[in-house]
This record gives C-alpha cells, sequence and structure tokens, in this order.
C-alpha cells in the first residue's frame, strides 16, 4: 500500500499521465523488488522508490527531473549484492588466471593453451601465482569474498584489504614469499637428490 502511495507522488512529481504510469510503475516495481530493495549496505530499510522520489525532489525543473530520471532508467547500472558475490567469484577465473597463464606462456615462449602441457608450465604459473598479491583498494572491495571464493587457490598471505601497506607489512609479505619459495626449492632439491 505504502509502495502505491509513493508510486503516485512520484508521478505527479514527474508530471506523468495515466499512460506513463502504465509504462513506468512495473519497470520501478520490478527493479524495486529484483535489486535496489535488496541493497543494505549504507540505509537498512531503505526502499528504491522512496528514495528516487527524494532525490528527483532536488531538481528545480521538470526538464531537470525528466533528464535525472532518464539517467536511472536507462544508464544508471545497479550490482546487486548477489551479482557482486558472483563478480567477485568470477574474478579470479576470468581475470587473474587468464592474465598469469598469457604472462607465463610469454615467458615460456609457448601459446596460451599450451602453458598446461610445457613441462615448465604447470610450476611457472604456480610460481607467478604465488609472486601475485591481491590489494583491496576500498572499504567495498569484497576482499573478504574473494578470499574466501579462492580459499584454495590464493594464500591469506598474498590479500591485503588495506590500500596503505607500511613498511612493517610489506617486510612481513616478504619474508612470506620468501619463505615459501625457499621451501619449494628446498623440495624441489630432494625430489632431485641436490
Amino acid at each position: 500500500m505504502k509502495r502505491e502511495f509513493v508510486l503516485r507522488k512520484l508521478s505527479r512529481l514527474m508530471g506523468w499521465d495515466e499512460d506513463r504510469d502504465l509504462k513506468e510503475f512495473p519497470w520501478l516495481r520490478m527493479m524495486s523488488a529484483l535489486k535496489f530493495d535488496g541493497y543494505q549496505d549504507f540505509l537498512a530499510g531503505a526502499r528504491f522508490i522512496e528514495c528516487l522520489v527524494d532525490w528527483l525532489q532536488q531538481f528545480p525543473t521538470a526538464e531537470d527531473r525528466d533528464v535525472a530520471y532518464e539517467f536511472v532508467r536507462n544508464r544508471l547500472l545497479f550490482i546487486s549484492a548477489a551479482e557482486m558475490q558472483h563478480l567477485v567469484e568470477l574474478f579470479y577465473v576470468e581475470e587473474v588466471e587468464r592474465r598469469l597463464i598469457s604472462m607465463v606462456a610469454a615467458k615460456l615462449s609457448t601459446p596460451s593453451y599450451r602453458v598446461w602441457i610445457h613441462p615448465e608450465g604447470p610450476s611457472a604459473f604456480r610460481r607467478a601465482l604465488r609472486r601475485t598479491l591481491f590489494i583491496g583498494l576500498s572499504d567495498g572491495a569484497r576482499m573478504d569474498a574473494f578470499r574466501r571464493a579462492n580459499a584454495r587457490v590464493v594464500s591469506n598471505e598474498q590479500i591485503v584489504v588495506y590500500p596503505r601497506i607500511n613498511a612493517p607489512k610489506w617486510r612481513e609479505l616478504l619474508e612470506d614469499l620468501r619463505e615459501v619459495e625457499g621451501v619449494r626449492s628446498e623440495i624441489r632439491g630432494r625430489l632431485l637428490g641436490r
């Protein structure tokens, strides 16, 4: 009931006729239900249509409000919490792994699709991955979700959740990397009988 009241208020604010209401209201209801009303990062309980009406009221003319509404309707990209989680889960596979494979392929002078069958390919890839550091550049970087989604692939020592890293933290990260590299070299030496 409250949503219908707010929709009517929006219609009056925008100067829409009944035909425009019939066009816009279903879209507003759908976007509200499927995406915006589930957003909980800033205002718990805030509803999309109410916030839209409040936001549109700041524009002094009907023309300005029309431009602002068209921007929200046709240009604004809203990523829901579920979609953000999915993007975070895809980031390693779709971006990081592909770039590392390309980098390793170039280093080994082999096509990307042959990295996994190249005698040095898998170990070169693992080294490149271990030497990769993931840094969260904002509060919304979702590094916690990235860490959980890639728990068996990326170690905790490779994930830094804040953009400013002090000198002691850099030294700690470097020591962790050297320790892992040293252990791998020692194991490799044992396997090769050195």
